[in-house]
């Protein structure tokens, strides 16, 4: 990767990661690819699925907290 390209990924890396959808296509790639080891990608769909709870359970007290 030459360093024009490896800056302004650097720079947009904040962008990139946040817009990032963590789906099962996602995370089949990883592993096709060996982009990370199953355990690891086991572990963050886990954790992906965890945060996704939270977030539900969160919309539902501010909903509930409006009333």
């Amino acid at each position: 990767m030459d360093e024009k390209t490896w800056h302004v990924l650097e720079r947009n890396s904040g962008l990139l990661v946040g817009n990032m959808v963590l789906s099962e296509e996602f995370f089949r790639l990883l592993k096709t690819e060996h982009v990370l080891p199953d355990t690891m990608v086991r572990d963050i769909q886990v954790r992906a699925a965890l945060v996704k709870a939270s977030i539900f359970k969160l919309k539902t007290f501010i909903v509930i907290g409006n009333y």
